[in-house]
C-alpha cells in the first residue's frame, strides 16, 4: 500500500514541514491562517534514481526527452504527471514505475523556480 503523505512550503523559514494524516504536529508551530496559506505537495508514493521520495510540485529531469517536467495531480487522469513546457504547449506524461528508474529530482517549484523558465 502506498504512504500517505504530505510537506508544507513554510515561505518565512525556506524549509519543508513534513506531516502525514495522522501525525500533523509539524503544523502546531503555525497559525491557522499561515498553515491555510502554505503549499502543500503530496507524496506520490514514487522514488527517483537516487532514491528520494518524489512529491507534486518537484522538477523531474527526463533524460530521454532531455527536459524538466514539474509534478502535478491531474484529477482528471487520476494519476501524477510531469508537466513539460514545451515552446507555447504544455505537455504532461504519467509518472510512474515503470519510468522512474531513469527520473531525477533536479529542485521544486519554490526552492528553484528558475529552472522552469
Amino acid at each position: 500500500m502506498r504512504e500517505i503523505k504530505f510537506r508544507a512550503w513554510d515561505k518565512k523559514t525556506g524549509q519543508w514541514v513534513y506531516f502525514d494524516l495522522i501525525d500533523t504536529s509539524g503544523r502546531s508551530n503555525f497559525t491557522l491562517t499561515e498553515w491555510a496559506e502554505m503549499p502543500k505537495c503530496q507524496f506520490t508514493g514514487l522514488l527517483d534514481n537516487n532514491g528520494n521520495e518524489i512529491f507534486e510540485g518537484d522538477l523531474l529531469k527526463i533524460p530521454e526527452d532531455n527536459v524538466i517536467g514539474m509534478v502535478v495531480y491531474e484529477e482528471e487522469m487520476a494519476g501524477f504527471f510531469a508537466q513539460i513546457k514545451s515552446f507555447d504547449e504544455t505537455l504532461s506524461a504519467r509518472i510512474d514505475h515503470t519510468e522512474i528508474r531513469m527520473i531525477e529530482i533536479m529542485g521544486n517549484i519554490y526552492e528553484n523556480p528558475d529552472l522552469i523558465k
